[in-house]
């Protein structure tokens, strides 16, 4: 009897004991399982929610972003307050239009709020000269015009670009004569997703220069593009790894490991579709990040190949 009560207990001796986490009906790394919450988790949620809420809140502010606008001056007697609005910006060619929004004093229009005579709005910038021509009994109207700017896209996505344009405004008599009108402008945020920055330098009463100063990608379109870039890092760094691995004989390489390598591959591209403000093919980015990207994955995925075959043939012959 003694020595069965002596075997039962060395029995339970021996019996791994467990942990507080197991004993809780909770599980560990080797066998995850479902267990009661703690204040800890509660405590680590709390930070992520309140990180994420911060984080979301940054990005909606830094959407929205554009320079303080510029209000025209006050006029009087016959004048024309115009303000100017970028509208829509082609990085790869370099091509801004931007949209004139123009107003005009009492005296300048009958009382059907039509103009009692001809306005000439000349647009002066690298390019040449636009005449934008307003006739007696017209209603005054927003125009667009066309304008080149100077910048680099293949810096993509800290591409600047900058450029000017001067405005003159006349009056044209019945006869063609030309008389100075006063000019006053302002300037409005941009709706073409770059922030934007002009300087506006009064020339003559009829004339005022518009420099945009700086004009660059919005701040959430960048953050929007290192992410992006992050993540096509992020899935070389995954395929070079597993890549060594099976080459080297530290795991196991099957048709299931260079399937997920082969869709890097291809998810690559897509990635690359998708990133923000359309960068040109062969700009800074592809040079410095993504052609390389490419070429690692296509090898990681040639190693996991090969693997594949050199393993298979070493078990057939273990066989």
């Amino acid at each position: 009897m003694q020595n069965f009560i002596d075997e039962g207990m060395m029995e339970i001796d021996n019996q791994p004991r467990k942990t507080r986490r197991q004993r809780s009906g909770g599980g560990n790394l080797a066998n995850p399982g479902p267990r009661k919450t703690t204040l800890k988790f509660w405590l680590v949620i709390s930070v992520l929610a309140v990180l994420i809420a911060g984080l979301w809140s940054q990005s909606v502010r830094m959407f929205s972003e554009q320079p303080a606008e510029i209000k025209p001056a006050a006029v009087s007697g016959q004048a024309v307050q115009a303000t100017v609005r970028a509208s829509s910006f082609t990085a790869s060619t370099g091509m801004l239009t931007v949209r004139v929004k123009f107003n005009a004093t009492t005296d300048l229009l009958d009382n059907r709020g039509l103009l009692n005579e001809a306005i000439d709005v000349r647009v002066v910038d690298d390019e040449g000269v636009h005449l934008v021509q307003f006739e007696a009994g017209d209603l005054l109207s927003a125009e667009e015009i066309s304008l080149q700017m100077d910048g680099d896209v293949n810096n993509y996505p800290y591409d600047t670009y900058q450029g000017s344009f001067s405005l003159l405004a006349e009056t044209v008599s019945s006869t063609g004569e030309l008389t100075p009108l006063t000019l006053a402008i302002g300037a409005e945020h941009a709706e073409t997703g770059w922030f934007t920055k002009y300087e506006i330098n009064r020339e003559a009463s009829d004339e005022a220069k518009i420099t945009v100063v700086s004009m660059n990608r919005e701040p959430f379109q960048i953050g929007f593009a290192l992410i992006l870039g992050a993540l096509v890092l992020l899935l070389t760094l995954m395929a070079v790894f597993v890549g060594v691995l099976v080459i080297t004989n530290r795991r196991e390489s099957d048709p299931g490991v260079v399937g997920w390598l082969v869709g890097i591959v291809v998810a690559l591209p897509f990635v690359r579709l998708i990133m923000p403000g359309d960068p040109p093919l062969g700009c800074l980015l592809d040079v410095e990040m993504f052609s390389w990207s490419m070429l690692l994955s296509v090898i990681a995925a040639t190693l996991a190949m090969i693997a594949w075959v050199r393993q298979s043939a070493a078990k057939a012959k273990a066989l």
